[in-house]
């Protein structure tokens, strides 16, 4: 069993050479000690500190707006939008498909021998159905 102590690999970086070449003491670690309690004591055990965090967290979570309903409500407006986009192209198609059967008898005369099997007097007309694959 070795009795001296190494530090570890990481203490070789320039970073971190400095802290560790100063000698972490217990005088530096009671400083460090004191200053996290004086920080404590000037910042956080303040009544202004304490109001503003209930504020956050009253805000983010419990009020009507909360950052959890902001969410909820972008995603259905983005939602919304992409509804919008498919049904404007819809209405674009549909209304290309219109003025080609009001104007185009060739194609008024295809939709319907394709959508009500119409047909002319010296025709028959035949209707496969074909079964879907499982």
């Amino acid at each position: 069993m070795p009795t001296h102590f190494s530090l570890p690999s990481f203490v070789n970086r320039p970073s971190c050479k400095n802290f560790f070449s100063q000698g972490f003491s217990a005088v530096n670690s009671f400083i460090f000690v004191n200053r996290m309690k004086q920080f404590f004591l000037k910042y956080i055990n303040n009544r202004y500190f304490y109001t503003a965090l209930a504020f956050v967290i009253w805000m983010a979570f419990f009020d009507n707006d909360s950052f959890r309903e902001q969410m909820r409500l972008s995603n259905k407006i983005y939602r919304l939008e992409q509804q919008k986009h498919f049904y404007q192209t819809e209405i674009q198609k549909n209304k290309s498909a219109l003025n080609a059967l009001k104007y185009d008898t060739t194609q008024l005369e295809k939709y319907a021998r394709e959508k009500y099997f119409m047909k002319k007097d010296n025709e028959d007309v035949y209707v496969v159905i074909r079964k879907k694959p499982k």
